[in-house]
């Protein structure tokens, strides 16, 4: 990683508000005509974009299609979002758990970022009062057409009723918002007194192994030719013709959002690092057994928590103070 640089204006942490950043990795992104740095707060370690986008630089990353079709998991998946419904419910299992320990019998939920809908009509059949938002104008339409109650608006702008839901979902969304307190001012406000809010977001870039790996792949740089999946897999941005578009505006680990929800006024009741199977898993090794390739996938998973890796997601269920 390249030192400390000044920058042209002043940058400050999104979080703590300190501007004490550094650069993490220069020209992570790049979206009309403007290239994206990622930075490090060395007063509370959270990673973020620089520049930080607007809502209005935001809300035209995802009125593009191209978002549903190719860049969701940023283009290592084969097929767009539709074609791999299972491997997007396989990877909200877990907050079905969730719900299922915290909300013994079905409530009111509201999904934030909740794209076709898949998850929204999964928790539907179970019994569930359920409404999403959804920014993307394709993917919120998609929904539609599925029977669901979604709007196509920021959380902000929907203006639904105070303590009117059990609990509210973001599953890889809160790393994508630009203002990630404006948004749980606005969910302590609608959840109920008992309700609960879980997050699921990816913590691997804000880790030591991402640098390591990073570094290492930095230096084989000038060797590599084509693209590579691979490298896409691990986040680093060479497995496409350029850089990607910043749509992850902020890089959160265990203590970063801990802090996060503290400062205002929820608490972290559960809290997990997870290592989620997801399709490309399967399309990596094309060829294996299944036996055989689940078999190794849960030997890394476990090898994976054990260790402590950061390799993953970050899963955590939040409430309001007491």
């Amino acid at each position: 990683m390249r030192p400390a640089k000044r920058f042209p204006q002043p940058a400050t942490c999104g979080l703590c508000h300190e501007t004490i950043l550094e650069t993490y990795v220069p020209k992570m992104y790049h979206f009309e005509g403007k290239d994206y740095d990622l930075l490090r707060c060395r007063n509370c370690g959270n990673v973020q974009v620089w520049p930080m986008l607007d809502d209005r630089t935001v809300a035209r990353l995802y009125q593009s299609v191209d978002y549903y079709k190719t860049d969701y998991d940023s283009g290592v998946t084969s097929g767009s979002y539709a074609q791999n419904l299972k491997s997007i419910l396989e990877r909200q299992s877990f907050a079905l758990e969730i719900l299922k320990k915290y909300h013994p019998k079905p409530g009111t939920l509201l999904e934030i970022g909740c794209a076709e809908g898949f998850f929204l009509e999964t928790v539907r059949n179970l019994g569930w009062r359920v409404q999403g938002v959804e920014i993307g104008r394709s993917a919120a339409a998609a929904a539609r057409k599925r029977g669901l109650l979604v709007k196509n608006q920021s959380l902000q702008n929907c203006r639904f009723a105070a303590r009117s839901f059990d609990a509210v979902y973001m599953g890889d969304v809160f790393e994508h918002l630009p203002n990630p307190t404006e948004y749980l001012q606005e969910i302590r406000r609608i959840l109920k007194r008992d309700g609960n809010l879980i997050v699921k977001c990816p913590h691997f870039l804000n880790s030591r192994v991402f640098r390591l790996i990073y570094g290492a792949a930095k230096s084989f740089k000038p060797f590599h030719k084509g693209k590579s999946r691979l490298l896409g897999l691990m986040k680093i941005p060479w497995h496409r013709p350029g850089p990607g578009r910043p749509y992850h505006l902020y890089e959160y680990n265990s203590r970063t959002l801990k802090s996060l929800m503290n400062s205002q006024g929820l608490e972290v009741v559960e809290i997990r690092n997870e290592v989620i199977r997801i399709t490309f898993a399967d399309q990596f090794a094309r060829g294996l057994p299944v036996v055989l390739l689940s078999g190794l996938f849960n030997a890394c998973r476990w090898a994976c928590i054990i260790a402590g890796l950061p390799i993953g997601s970050t899963i955590a269920v939040v409430r309001m103070r007491q």
